[in-house]
């Protein structure tokens, strides 16, 4: 997969950056045609508006997606400097009118009719009355764009302490290269290695960026210095300082590249471990088969799992880091470290082990470890689907037809032989990988030529077909890429309805993650999907967001709250959550069916959706209703 991904990228190093622009305007602009109705005076939804009301009133300001216009696609597409000159006028003439009721914090602006700011409730009364914008809302994607990393609830324990007294004293890492340490055993203070003389210059660099962090600040008043990083550098060896700052510093801080991660002073990772009971019980019933689990461990002071915006000299530090402690883990049980390390970038591993390992390592209960999973189906397929009623026709007549694009289709596999894959007489699917699990609890790996792991090795011909053993649901991967990138024929898209799927001119790249029972469903095991996303993010280009790339995973299962890793909370799928935080980062979304079961919020709930769709910063795709006639279910 590494090699064909590298060298499909360096044939479309020249038309990349314009592509992948252009699918982001697409998905602007349809965002803009969804929820920008025709008004006087901006529009919103009565229960957007309460909730934005209920977080300027407790934090001062709400984080609202404005939509300044709704530039037709036709006009985006042959006109878009005149469209970003248009509504980047249009933006600063709406800040000016809010003046002091917003400011440049956290500012955004897409140049194509939608900005994101900061604003105090008085100035969401001046959203409604205003003729500059058509519509505002929450803005659904303040959460991707924050820099610092919060896992582990210290970003909730700033804000708390900024709610009780106003102001919060912290720690400020920055995301600088060449820092070495092993993570605390306690949740606390990491050991930090001595910097060598070769690595010197890091010190001053991490002054530099602190001073500059403070001096261009937008609030350069809201941010008091305690201790300098120079000095705390060659104190602790850690690129750090330390402050006290007001809210706006915050907002400020969280959404700077240059800040990795922010911290009360003495802050401790208090989150409760997850041990899977599961496994222990299992593993006790068949005390002879191993057991295959998922450890992911907490990480650390300077841990991300935003490596997109690490360098790789950075991500490799941490990847030590995470060796050196899962090897102690298993050296202070009395285990050899013998474990599958292909995940250590989050600090996750598998490792397949008998009742008598296991014991030891939950008599150890190590604090390093955040989480023991056991590996198991934890995801069944899904289906969502139609064009017409998403407004399609109007977007490829506008030519947005996904032509240069890659669609990743984590599924049960595709037929590549159907024509709706057909293209020119050659397939649509240009590469396939197979990933499964075989186990003694029934399931048998849909992978051709498996490896030990259940896996075929990456890009074999035919190993991301549907799977010979497969009993029920064999048809779903070639069903959901044919609603993702399929094509009747090689003529024109209009007059519509030629049959098509939403990116018809898009490539496809088959991963079947789908294991079998007899007379069972598919069942995807939970290391599979794992190990297919870190595949994809292993053959990613690193430190940048154009990877021209798409995962479609219209899969879903668990349902209950601590799956969707929700707060500071430990869920039962970290390892996955992780990797799902990294590949944002380096721009590859992630698009997941929401599911048809509901969740513990209530069956239909507008709030509930299944798992992985309810993972933070995923893409969730629900159902449809057509005109009132019929709901075409995910």
């Amino acid at each position: 997969m590494e090699n064909f991904f590298k060298s499909n990228q360096i044939k479309s190093n020249q038309i990349k950056s314009n592509q992948i622009k252009s699918n982001r305007i697409l998905v602007s602009a349809l965002m803009g045609l969804l929820i920008s109705p025709l008004a006087l005076s901006a529009d919103y939804h009565k229960d957007d508006y309460e909730k934005l009301l209920k977080e300027a009133n407790k934090n001062g300001v709400a984080s609202v997606l404005i939509a300044l216009e709704k530039a037709p696609l036709v006009e985006i597409q042959s006109s878009l400097i005149t469209v970003a000159s248009r509504t980047d006028s249009q933006a600063e003439l709406l800040i000016n009118e809010l003046g002091k009721e917003t400011s440049r914090t956290g500012y955004w602006n897409n140049s194509i009719g939608q900005i994101g700011l900061y604003v105090t409730a008085k100035g969401l009364q001046k959203l409604i009355d205003t003729d500059l914008a058509i519509s505002f809302m929450p803005d659904s994607t303040r959460t991707s764009r924050i820099r610092a990393e919060g896992e582990d609830g210290s970003l909730k324990e700033i804000e708390s302490l900024l709610d009780k007294q106003g102001f919060a004293n912290v720690e400020v890492f920055l995301n600088i290269d060449g820092i070495e340490y092993d993570i605390s055993t306690t949740g606390g203070e990491d050991s930090y290695k001595p910097i060598s003389s070769s690595k010197l210059t890091g010190v001053a660099t991490a002054a530099n960026i602190a001073t500059s962090l403070i001096t261009s600040s937008s609030n350069t008043q809201g941010i008091e210095l305690i201790s300098s990083t120079a000095t705390s550098m060659r104190l602790k060896n850690k690129p750090s300082f330390t402050a006290k700052i007001d809210r706006e510093a915050y907002l400020d801080l969280r959404e700077n590249e240059n800040v990795r991660a922010i911290r009360p002073i003495g802050f401790i990772d208090k989150r409760e471990a997850y041990w899977s009971a599961e496994a222990m019980e299992l593993s006790a019933k068949n005390p002879e088969k191993n057991m295959d689990i998922i450890i992911s461990l907490r990480g650390g002071e300077l841990f991300s799992s935003r490596t997109g915006y690490m360098s790789t000299s950075a991500v490799t530090s941490q990847e030590n880091a995470h060796a050196r402690a899962i090897n102690s883990v298993f050296t202070n049980a009395g285990l050899p470290p013998s474990f599958n390390s292909r995940y250590d970038k989050t600090g996750a591993y598998s490792v397949a082990l008998k009742y008598s390992e296991l014991k030891k390592l939950y008599a150890q209960k190590d604090n390093r470890i955040l989480s023991l999973e056991l590996n198991k189906p934890v995801a069944k397929v899904m289906l969502n689907r139609s064009t017409e009623l998403i407004n399609m026709p109007a977007a490829w007549n506008a030519g947005y037809t996904a032509a240069g694009q890659n669609i990743i289709v984590m599924d049960t596999g595709i037929r590549k032989s159907h024509h709706f894959f057909s293209k020119n007489g050659q397939s649509k699917v240009i590469y396939e990988a197979c990933f499964g699990t075989t186990s003694w609890t029934g399931y048998t790996t849909g992978c051709i030529n498996p490896d030990s792991n259940g896996d075929s090795p990456l890009g074999l011909v035919g190993s991301g077909e549907p799977s010979v053993n497969c009993s029920k649901g064999c048809d779903h991967g070639s069903h959901v890429a044919g609603i993702a990138a399929g094509r009747a024929g090689t003529g024109s898209l209009l007059p519509y309805p030629l049959p098509s799927g939403v990116a018809p001119k898009a490539n496809l790249v088959s991963v079947n993650v789908s294991s079998h029972k007899p007379e069972s469903d598919v069942g995807i095991f939970r290391i599979d999907i794992l190990a297919a996303l870190t595949a994809v993010k292993s053959a990613m280009t690193p430190n940048t967001n154009n990877n021209p790339y798409t995962v479609n995973m219209s899969i879903g299962g668990t349902l209950r709250q601590q799956d969707c890793f929700i707060g500071t909370g430990t869920g039962t799928n970290t390892s996955i959550s992780r990797i799902i935080k990294e590949l944002t980062s380096i721009g590859v979304p992630i698009v997941v069916s929401a599911g048809n079961d509901g969740v513990s919020l209530g069956i239909g709930s507008r709030n509930g959706m299944s798992w992985p769709a309810c993972v933070q910063e995923t893409i969730k795709v629900s159902s449809v209703t057509n005109d009132g006639v019929t709901l075409v279910t995910s």
